[in-house]
């Protein structure tokens, strides 16, 4: 029996359901007619988490190949990209140090098409350097950080020159324990080097794990004029969570 419904009410339907603790009737839905095919997968993919372990077979980057390889039409539903990393267990090396696939995986997105990245090199009181990222691996994030699409950056443990090399479209920023040991270990293109385009922030988070630890050691790097951050626009703030902006006027 042939649905009454017009198709362009049909294709909405799929937005009605919370990707975020209902994936699974989201994939039935795609089984159910090619009508919600595309409108399932545009939601399914609109943001994805790329996390694992040095055991996960296949690893996490060989199954997001195969996925793109076999449905390369979902490189365009891909808008928000998540790295995270969790601390080695019992002194393994992690899985950003030996998945050789991740690269190739990563460079097969649209970097155009990419409004939010985040990068966790966090995990609970273990630290986990920039270094150790298999350097082809460091090579894709860093081409995916001048996206011209890019408005939102999240920094856990990472290094804080990756904001060096956002155009202006960024507009949200968090930072958390952002290494500001690797200072030159971030290999900034020429063409970013070069940008005089401004970064005009509106949002800013800055967050510390440990109490102790002083959050303004980043104003020296977010203040400097050769890094292009304007922070004279930023509309709210918060710091260790608590939105300042609540207590202190706020930027005009």
């Amino acid at each position: 029996m042939e649905s009454q419904l017009p198709q362009d009410v049909l294709t909405i339907i799929p937005s009605f359901i919370d990707a975020g603790n209902d994936q699974i009737s989201l994939r039935n839905l795609c089984l159910a007619s090619s009508i919600f095919l595309c409108p399932c997968q545009s939601i399914l993919f609109k943001n994805i988490l790329l996390s694992g372990t040095n055991k996960s077979s296949p690893t996490t980057g060989q199954r997001l190949l195969e996925l793109l390889e076999r449905s390369p039409h979902i490189v365009k539903y891909v808008k928000s990209v998540n790295i995270c990393e969790a601390p080695p267990l019992f002194n393994r090396e992690s899985w950003l140090s030996t998945d050789r696939a991740l690269p190739e995986a990563l460079n097969k997105l649209d970097i155009k098409r990419i409004t939010s990245f985040s990068l966790c090199l966090y995990g609970g009181n273990s630290r986990y350097p920039w270094q150790r990222v298999l350097p082809a691996t460091q090579a894709s994030i860093i081409e995916i950080c001048p996206s011209t699409s890019l408005m939102e950056l999240s920094l856990q443990q990472a290094p804080i020159p990756l904001i060096g090399l956002c155009g202006p479209s960024l507009k949200r920023l968090s930072v958390q324990d952002a290494d500001l040991s690797t200072m030159s270990a971030v290999a900034i293109p020429r063409t970013q080097r070069n940008s005089k385009a401004k970064i005009l922030l509106a949002h800013l988070h800055l967050g510390e794990t440990s109490q102790y630890t002083d959050f303004a050691r980043y104003f020296p790097y977010l203040t400097d004029t050769e890094n292009r951050i304007e922070l004279d626009r930023v509309k709210q703030i918060y710091v260790k969570g608590e939105d300042v902006t609540r207590i202190a006027p706020t930027y005009t």
